[in-house]
């Protein structure tokens, strides 16, 4: 098996582990025009990479107020892929991502690119240090401006899985976890940002931050700048006047096995 072959198999690896899947032996794996044959499953990429990082949980209200905007979360991804360090100010004034001392979207894109399987990062006395995964090299090579179906989709399936095994199951990203892996039960199929927003209450209780949490999380796939190309949530007209949230079901074409 070739470098870039052993490399693509990681990244699909990642996204399995990530999902919560078990270990799996692939015959054929096919992204974009790079395809290989292959028997059995091998971990020793992930050396450098922890079970525990891989799915540790990430604070609730992460994002602050930043929805992830594909451009953003590209030039931090060329940051990472130089292995870079620094305090947010100093990694905002490089990659131009806009920050500052109390607040601004380098930490929310850090956490981001975490919870998507982009980045591995350390954090110590104010100083992160960033580095690609398997699967964010991938993305660096050969869609940096994450623009493709694909890549939207496997992100997004990896920014909604569970956080371990414990019970009641949580999310690594718990808001979305809430909305895309248990929401077709405990939401249904249509819902409201009201009824998403009281999901949110039940689950940690009536934080403030909720409320725009609550608006956040959908508004990532209404928004084209973020994940709005991939169709994976669509407004519909209420009976009130107010939209109803629909999710989409995970493309099944070709082209997209077995990256989920």
């Amino acid at each position: 098996m070739q470098t870039d072959e052993k490399l693509l198999f990681q990244c699909i690896l990642e996204s399995q582990l990530g999902l919560g899947c078990s270990q799996k032996s692939f015959e054929i794996v096919r992204y974009r025009k790079i395809s290989f044959s292959c028997s059995s499953a091998n971990f020793s990429g992930f050396a450098n990479i922890s079970w525990q990082q891989i799915m540790a949980q990430l604070p609730l209200n992460f994002p602050q107020t930043f929805l992830p905007d594909r451009r953003l979360l590209g030039q931090l991804l060329a940051f990472a892929a130089r292995n870079g360090s620094g305090d947010k100010e100093a990694i905002g004034a490089e990659t131009g991502i806009p920050t500052g001392k109390s607040t601004g979207k380098v930490e929310p894109m850090i956490h981001y690119a975490l919870g998507m399987g982009l980045v591995s990062a350390m954090k110590s006395k104010g100083v992160w240090q960033l580095g690609l995964t398997p699967l964010g090299d991938c993305v660096v090579r050969e869609d940096p401006m994450l623009g493709e179906p694909l890549t939207l989709w496997l992100l997004h399936l990896l920014l909604c899985r569970r956080s371990g095994v414990e019970l009641p199951a949580v999310g690594l990203a718990d808001a979305w976890f809430a909305l895309f892996a248990e929401g077709p039960v405990s939401l249904g199929g249509q819902f409201t940002e009201a009824a998403f927003h009281r999901l949110l209450v039940q689950r940690h209780g009536n934080k403030s931050y909720l409320k725009g949490l609550s608006t956040l999380v959908p508004r990532m796939y209404t928004e084209r700048a973020c994940f709005g190309e991939a169709g994976i949530l669509t407004a519909v007209p209420g009976d009130d006047g107010k939209p109803l949230l629909r999710r989409a079901r995970a493309p099944l074409e070709k082209g997209l096995f077995p990256a989920y």
